[in-house]
Formats: C-alpha cells, sequence, structure tokens
C-alpha cells in the first residue's frame, strides 16, 4: 500500500472510516489504486481473483465489484448500506452476496 496514498488521505470526520478501510484491505490482500477525495472513494486491485474493487466512504457507504463471472462475462456488482461485517467478507469474498447488491450493466463511476 502506498504511503504516499495513506499521507493524503482525508483529515476530516471521514479519516477514521478512511483507516478502516484501508486496513481491510491490507488484510486482505487488496492493491490500492487510486483515491479520491472529492467523492470519498477508494479503488483496490488483487490479482489472485483479477477483481477491482471501488469503495465509497462517508456519507455514501458502497462498494462495486468488477470482475469475470464465469457464466455472465465482465460484471459490475454495487452493494449499498452494508455493515462492518459484511464489508470485511466482501473484502475476503468478493463473490459475497450480501442479498443487497445490484448488477450494472452500464459504469456510473
Amino acid at each position: 500500500m502506498s504511503d504516499n496514498i495513506q499521507k493524503k488521505g482525508p483529515q476530516n470526520k471521514w479519516a477514521s472510516e478512511y483507516r478502516r478501510i484501508l486496513k481491510l484491505a491490507k488484510l486482505n490482500d487488496w492493491s490500492i489504486v487510486s483515491h479520491s477525495l472529492y467523492d470519498h472513494r477508494l479503488t483496490f486491485y488483487r490479482g489472485d481473483d483479477d477483481v477491482t474493487m471501488h469503495v465509497w466512504y462517508g456519507r455514501v457507504n458502497k462498494i462495486v465489484t468488477q470482475m469475470n463471472h464465469t457464466k455472465h462475462g465482465e460484471t459490475d456488482l454495487m452493494r449499498r448500506e452494508l455493515s462492518g461485517e459484511e464489508e470485511e467478507k466482501i473484502f475476503r469474498n468478493p463473490r459475497y452476496h450480501s442479498h443487497k447488491g445490484e448488477y450494472l450493466k452500464t459504469r456510473s463511476y
């Protein structure tokens, strides 16, 4: 995980949420790709699964995973309003079904 991205994290009320997400990513072998302070979004990649994950923190609690599904090809799955436990499950297994998700046909992020 890039020290530069960690140092440039939010310096406001979302800072603890930002650090919690970075810790989850590190514990589950995700590499940080980018961070947008504008919309409070972190993007991670994990090569073992060939999955990209976009995590919005703060007021918008949302995770979008992009992966290659065996039956459906490239898919994007968006999940909203997740508990901390559900987020941990998704970081461990990005194919986890929270039953709070929807498939996206076009990328809107």
